[in-house]
């Protein structure tokens, strides 16, 4: 459960004194091209430090207590706050300068979406800190699109419009999925598939780094695998001569994992093999490294 209280003892006023208070952080996970080694941004994560509940707990409660709408404001300014922050670094200048997909990525939950006004606060906030569209993206699960789906499209689009890249977030859980997916096809540019889907598949001993030759043919490891080459491979055919969806994967531990996925062609993975979610001083730091070796790699393969 980690350090700190019970959390049984942490009610919907300690969540809003946390939002109000200045109680909560928001953290940084790195994500990475698959194929090059580049920083692809990072996703936005909200902790709360000293309470002993983590983001699976506190966020129903915010959503069951009316207090999904402060938490999720909360989340966007202080998002925007980092990128401004990130933007006059040199080094984050150049970070953000490699990513097409927007720098950070901000979840956003279905309550806010079925608010027909969420578009503009949100596109009020980074016109606040003076931080283009482009350089943020919103997550969003399948279930948060369904609750009110016209009010929700409605608000993707808006926003969408302005240059903020929309990603499908864990791509995969949701019962319907699959029909989904073909009807938001024209309102998302990513799909992350949810980390279970590499987490459950074993590395193969004995074969060559990233060999998906051998993998246990089980019920549970052959449709795991199955569902990860289906999403890879729709994301050719999604936009017909476009670039096609970006598959993003997250959950990846290790390198068989991250060397299977280029093999399949994902594009980008997010997963512990390379940073935990932590400070965004740290990540933006972490990722800048990760720039400068993927970049001496290039210079040297040229040379």
């Amino acid at each position: 459960m980690g350090k700190g209280r019970d959390i049984m003892a942490v009610t919907a006023a300690d969540l809003e004194n946390a939002i109000r208070g200045g109680g909560l952080e928001l953290h940084l996970q790195e994500k990475v091209n698959l194929k090059s080694g580049m920083p692809a941004g990072f996703e936005a994560l909200v902790r709360w430090p000293g309470s002993g509940s983590f983001p699976d707990e506190f966020v129903p409660l915010a959503e069951r207590s009316g207090l999904a709408t402060i938490l999720g404001d909360w989340v966007t300014a202080s998002a925007a706050r980092i990128v401004a922050d990130i933007m006059r670094d040199k080094e984050g200048a150049k970070l953000a300068a490699g990513v097409s997909g927007g720098l950070v990525a901000i979840n956003v939950s279905g309550i806010e979406l079925s608010d027909p006004s969420w578009h503009r606060r949100f596109l009020s906030t980074l016109a606040d800190r003076d931080v283009p569209p482009r350089l943020v993206s919103i997550e969003v699960t399948e279930t948060g699109i369904v609750n009110d789906e016209d009010v929700a499209l409605g608000n993707l689009d808006a926003v969408r419009d302005t240059g903020v890249k929309v990603a499908m977030d864990d791509f995969g859980i949701g019962e319907s999925g699959l029909a989904k997916l073909h009807s938001f096809l024209h309102h998302i540019s990513a799909v992350k598939v949810d980390r279970k889907f590499i987490s459950g598949l074993p590395i193969i001993s004995g074969s060559g780094s990233g060999d998906v030759s051998g993998i246990d043919n089980g019920i549970d490891n052959g449709l795991r695998f199955e569902f990860l080459k289906w999403v890879i491979g729709i994301k050719r055919i999604s936009r017909g001569s476009g670039d096609g969806l970006t598959v993003v994967v997250e959950g990846v531990e290790n390198e068989w994992q991250a060397d299977m996925l280029r093999q399949l062609g994902a594009d980008v993975g997010q997963g512990w093999l390379w940073h935990r979610a932590t400070t965004a001083s740290s990540a933006v730091e972490s990722a800048s490294r990760r720039l400068r070796t993927a970049l001496d790699g290039m210079k040297s393969r040229a040379a």
